[in-house]
């Protein structure tokens, strides 16, 4: 009886580890039965359905159409010029505060309003001379005011012209010397170019400036710029839409593409239509999706669909069998923020996962 129990036990292991004619396949089948979740050798994963069910995976059957073509160029946010400024000094000098204090970024100002001031002060020599000039024009208009006195006091006895040369000079010898006066402490106010937002600032108190020194730069940010950039000199022509590339990127408007390359490439401007998001900020860097007039066949995908494979390339999951998968490597264009059109690598009618992609990518 023992005898027979051990042959029995031989034989079932025998089956067990038997090897059919295809190498090892019956040993991989047996392997992956019983333990459930995973990813075979020519790169197919095995799913069983609870686990299916668990991470929630959903397919489609893939259908082909035809969509507008896409590219994605980079960009990035600059200012309007027409709706942004910068404040600099004439002649340079040191800085005091405005009736606001000084500028911080962010704050929002009023076309004209006083930011700042610019006290100038002359060189030694050049503040001497100026003072000697007060000093002369001083003792020159007190003499025209006593000559003037003089006059008025013999009206009648001479003649009345010269009385009124006499008023013409002193009033010319104040206006000099007023002049002058107000030259040696004369100070520069700084205002604002535009109402908006105040970008950037450089001002501290007491600080020495000099002139064309960029102070203060005012923006209006629902007025964002997006400057896009193509090696393709023809590209602006075949544009017929675009929006930026983030999740829930706006609108862009064409507004049209230098004639002039700057270093190598040919920039692209574009204006948000909706009014600018207060994310955006000027010289960031930014995704710009831009519809072409040309059309393409492929299969349109939420972009959840397209992970990364082993290869670091793009992939999409095909449902081959009730519980298998395979990756097929792809090639895919952005048609808007969340869906791709799949151009090459996926074929009609194959059932691709939309839902849960990375969760199967990741079984090893």
């Amino acid at each position: 009886m023992k005898t027979a129990l051990m042959t029995l036990a031989l034989l079932l292991a025998g089956t067990a580890f038997a090897h059919g004619p295809d190498g090892d396949k019956h040993e991989e089948t047996s392997a992956v039965g019983s333990g459930g979740l995973a990813r075979l050798p020519d790169g197919s994963v095995q799913v069983p359905k609870l686990a299916q069910r668990r991470m929630a995976i959903r397919t489609v059957l893939a259908a082909e159409s035809e969509a507008a073509a896409t590219l994605q160029l980079p960009g990035r946010v600059i200012a309007d010029p027409n709706a942004s400024g910068q404040v600099q000094s004439a002649h340079g000098g040191r800085i005091e505060a405005g009736p606001r204090g000084l500028p911080l970024p962010g704050q929002k100002v009023q076309a004209g309003e006083v930011l700042a001031w610019v006290r100038h002060h002359a060189e030694p020599y050049a503040y001497a001379a100026q003072q000697a000039q007060r000093s002369e024009l001083q003792a020159a208009r007190l003499l025209a005011e006593s000559r003037l006195k003089r006059l008025e006091s013999l009206e009648g006895t001479v003649p009345r012209k010269d009385i009124e040369v006499a008023r013409v000079e002193l009033a010319s010898l104040a206006a000099r010397e007023k002049g002058v006066a107000e030259s040696i402490s004369a100070r520069e106010a700084l205002r604002a170019p535009i109402s908006g937002v105040v970008a950037r600032s450089e001002l501290k108190v007491g600080a020495i400036v000099e002139s064309r020194e960029l102070l203060v730069e005012v923006v209006d940010p629902a007025r964002w710029i997006i400057e896009a950039t193509s090696t393709d000199a023809a590209l602006a022509s075949r544009i017929a839409g675009a929006r930026l590339a983030e999740p829930g990127g706006a609108e862009l408007q064409l507004l049209g593409a230098a004639r002039v390359l700057r270093d190598g490439v040919l920039p692209i401007n574009f204006r948000i239509r909706s009014k600018a998001d207060a994310a955006l900020s000027q010289g960031q860097s930014v995704g710009v999706i831009v519809q072409l007039s040309d059309k393409r066949k492929g299969v349109q995908l939420p972009s959840a669909a397209v992970v990364r494979g082993t290869a670091n390339e793009a992939v999409v999951w095909v449902k081959t069998g009730a519980e298998r998968y395979r990756p097929a490597p792809v090639q895919t264009q952005p048609l808007d923020d969340s869906t791709v059109l799949v151009t090459q690598g996926l074929a009609a009618g194959q059932r691709v996962v939309i839902q849960g992609a990375a969760l199967v990518a990741q079984i090893r």
